[in-house]
């Protein structure tokens, strides 16, 4: 399986997968051997069709089966190859099935951005801003900033409370 990462503009990438005919060809033949085993054909007992008359009539939606499991299958593995986690939903660009040739599909999707911090040690300064609350009525002392920085988060205990049971509000 070959993978490759193509960076576009902003988070997007692009990722492109190669699976061998070989594999892709293996995984067809399995699948058409276990359809012959099943399916009925008219002039036919089920399980005895030719093998040529099965692959001639089914080959091609067997081959785009297999190609859809191939992509779900290697997709999550490429993506830990790479690292990449993807934000959104892949889409998938392009998606190529030919007989004998490799199988090829190239997915888009945005990946999470860069975050990258800086060093951090006991040296660096930090900066903390202060905020003064004044001009707040009922405010006397600084010591009652907290109660009213606390009353601006706090739930409004003023609504009733609903209780299952009887429907009724309780203060």
């Amino acid at each position: 399986m070959e993978v490759s990462v193509e960076v576009l503009p902003g988070l997007e990438r692009q990722i492109t997968v190669v699976i061998p005919s070989e594999k892709v060809a293996a995984q067809v033949e399995h699948e058409l051997r276990k359809l012959a085993s099943r399916v009925q054909i008219d002039g036919f007992r089920r399980g005895k069709t030719p093998f040529t008359l099965i692959k001639q009539r089914y080959a091609d939606s067997v081959r785009i089966d297999v190609a859809k499991d191939l992509l779900h299958e290697t997709f999550p593995l490429a993506l830990e190859k790479n690292n990449l986690s993807p934000v959104s939903s892949p889409e998938v660009a392009h998606f190529d099935v030919p007989e004998g040739k490799d199988f090829r599909y190239t997915m888009t999707f945005e990946v999470y951005p860069e975050v990258k911090f800086k060093a951090f040690d006991a040296s660096t300064e930090l900066e903390f801003t202060t905020v003064a609350l004044t001009g707040i009525p009922g405010l006397s002392r600084e010591s009652d900033e907290h109660v009213y920085v606390n009353a601006l988060f706090a739930f409004n205990s003023a609504r009733p409370i609903r209780t299952r049971n009887a429907g009724a509000a309780v203060a």
